[in-house]
């Protein structure tokens, strides 16, 4: 055989090794590339993680709504999302469509902040967050992230109509009590009770203060119950001592922040006669050893205390202090009815008390998604109010939104059900009315052709929202406006 015949065969067969090697390479490497990339339900997971971890890692930093919008921003725009900020604390993602998509119904994702209670917000953060930046190929929508102070809505009600005018499919995402979808939520009423206070000299001798704290505070809605009230707690202690002859006058008192949300502290001092000092111990002894047996295995850090402390030279008249018992026990707060399945359908909440400059003023709040309950609170209060000669003033009034039946709406609810079938599987997606009080009433006084839902965000349910949101995104082109 000869040398020019040998190095043809060898050329060929190193020829046929090199492509053996490509090909085995290449599928080596195919299959490393179909094993690394990970599916929709892994991408969501690992986000959302990441985003609500780093959330909770900058709350330190998040002292003021300032400093909220602030991240937000920073977050758009390192993100290379396009990121405004209005005059209201308003930060606005835009994402425009995909190529093919611009043609799509647009869509708006809305949740709140507040700083001085951020524990309500990041799992509905973390949720925008990642549908914000995690979209594939997508209809064109806008992520917005509104400023909230003790419960007010003040920045959905400060956007501009303008980011409405195409009539969007609008999501509102805010922290539940049970996870749901909801065209219909709650009506809400703030009432304030008011009354110029007399005082007298003290009759008794010794001077008790007595202080509840470190109540872990929270917006109210379903689970307003869960946690003591304050307020309504002092409350009932003095009506106990009353029902028991137990003599005793009220310098003054205090109490929580807002009508909405549940008061994290409240205080009284009352002045008694030393004689009763021992049965008086004994009866707040215990009173208290009942409270903490119920609530300090769940909330450790609360502190229900007394002392004795100066006297104080003026008390409130007998008939002032028997009207302002006789008012917060009797005062309506909490869970006020459930329908035949167990689910909230009106709640009150006692949210703020003072005597401060002689005057008492009481701040309550009312949610409900069915208006004859808030008719009934609202008739009970002034009753109440009335029989305790104090004044009474509802001062917001806010009525209940429903797009239940809408043409819109309901489109718009089973191309959602579809997204949340088609992410997690199940068809299994709560659809009932909610108790809380959301932005969609005052979102839909911007555009009444608008369809809206409300996802009442949980622990359990945020990866189905989150994955559910983008998939609603990148269903965009089977809808066109």
């Amino acid at each position: 055989m000869s040398i020019l015949k040998n190095k043809k065969m060898l050329i060929g067969a190193a020829a046929l090794l090199l492509i053996a090697c490509c090909v085995i390479g290449g599928i080596f490497l195919f299959g490393q590339d179909m094993e690394e990339k990970p599916s929709l339900d892994e991408i969501i997971s690992d986000k959302l993680s990441a985003y609500e971890t780093d959330l909770l890692d900058s709350l330190a930093s998040m002292e003021t709504n300032e400093d909220v919008a602030s991240y937000l921003a920073n977050w758009g725009k390192n993100k290379k999302i396009s990121t405004s900020q209005d005059a209201y604390g308003n930060v606005i993602f835009s994402i425009k469509a995909s190529e093919g998509q611009e043609d799509s119904l647009p869509s708006v994702i809305i949740c709140g902040y507040d700083a001085d209670n951020m524990g309500d917000y990041t799992e509905a953060m973390a949720i925008a967050l990642t549908v914000a930046k995690n979209s594939l190929s997508n209809c064109p929508y806008k992520v917005i992230f509104c400023p909230e102070a003790e419960g007010e809505k003040i920045g959905a009600g400060s956007l501009s109509p303008s980011l409405f005018s195409e009539d969007p499919q609008v999501f509102y995402l805010g922290k539940s009590g049970s996870a749901k979808v909801s065209q219909v939520t709650g009506g809400y009423r703030r009432y304030e009770l008011s009354e110029n206070l007399e005082f007298t000299a003290p009759s008794f001798d010794k001077a008790y203060k007595i202080r509840i704290k470190n109540v872990p505070s929270e917006a109210i809605g379903s689970k307003v119950g869960a946690k003591p009230n304050a307020i309504k707690t002092i409350g009932s202690l003095l009506a106990s001592f009353k029902s028991t002859s137990m003599l005793f006058e009220v310098s003054s008192f205090y109490g929580g922040d807002s009508a909405n949300t549940v008061p994290s502290s409240a205080g009284i001092t009352l002045v008694i006669n030393s004689s009763d000092a021992s049965k008086f111990e004994s009866k707040l002894d215990n009173a208290i050893e009942k409270f903490m047996d119920k609530y300090s295995e769940n909330f450790p850090e609360i502190e229900y205390t007394y002392e004795e402390t100066d006297m104080p030279s003026k008390v409130l008249t007998r008939d002032e202090t028997d009207n302002i018992v006789s008012l917060m026990y009797t005062a309506l707060n909490g869970v006020y009815n459930k329908d035949d399945d167990g689910n909230v359908m009106a709640v009150t909440n006692i949210g703020k008390i003072s005597s401060k400059n002689a005057k008492l003023k009481i701040e309550v709040a009312a949610m409900s998604c069915i208006k004859e309950f808030l008719d009934e609170i609202s008739d009970s209060y002034q009753t109440i109010s009335g029989l305790c000669n104090v004044k009474y003033r509802c001062v917001e009034d806010y009525p209940i939104y429903n797009g239940e039946g809408l043409g819109k709406n309901v489109a718009f609810l089973k191309k959602f059900e579809e997204a949340f079938l088609d992410f997690t599987g199940s068809s299994e997606m709560k659809v009932e009315k909610t108790v809380e009080f959301t932005p969609l009433t005052i979102l839909s006084e911007k555009n009444e052709n608008m369809p809206m839902l409300y996802l009442g965000v949980t622990e359990n349910t945020k990866e189905k929202y989150a994955g559910s949101l983008v998939t609603f995104m990148d269903m965009g082109a089977e809808d066109e406006k």
